[in-house]
């Protein structure tokens, strides 16, 4: 059972950034997400994409008018960290104090190496792009 939790909420198909994400959808970045973070830390973490539309029908929405809300929108441990900012850096920096918190021992250079091992392999440019070795 994961001991963090992290959602991303936001439009399910919409492209979220050309130049960043190479034009994937956030649902695929935060995929990728998913497979890095538990390569960090294993089943103690959990990452799921959820629809806005789906979000909103569920009740997610409660505490203000949706047409305030910036997408995309990331809970960690229930509650919303970041507005309109979706931030791998920040999203595993978040999850580490908080499994640091409930007594989870990672240490930083046991998530650091984890997180890396991938770039041994695939050289990449960026963060969620890469699939496989680079030609040089």
């Amino acid at each position: 059972m994961a001991i963090v939790d992290v959602v991303v909420v936001a439009e399910k198909g919409a492209p979220y950034c050309a130049s960043c994400g190479g034009g994937r959808t956030l649902e695929d970045i935060t995929h990728s997400l998913k497979r890095q973070l538990g390569q960090s830390f294993g089943d103690a973490v959990s990452c799921k994409f959820v629809d806005v539309r789906e979000y909103q029908q569920a009740g997610g929405f409660t505490d203000a008018r949706s047409q305030d809300v910036r997408l995309p929108l990331v809970l960690i441990g229930g509650k919303v960290r970041y507005r309109g900012l979706f931030s791998p850096t920040f999203i595993r920096r978040d999850v580490r104090e908080l499994l640091e918190r409930s007594g989870h021992s990672v240490s930083r250079d046991q998530a650091r190496e984890r997180s890396m091992r991938q770039w041994l392999y695939h050289a990449g440019s960026n963060w969620g792009t890469d699939r496989r070795p680079a030609n040089r």
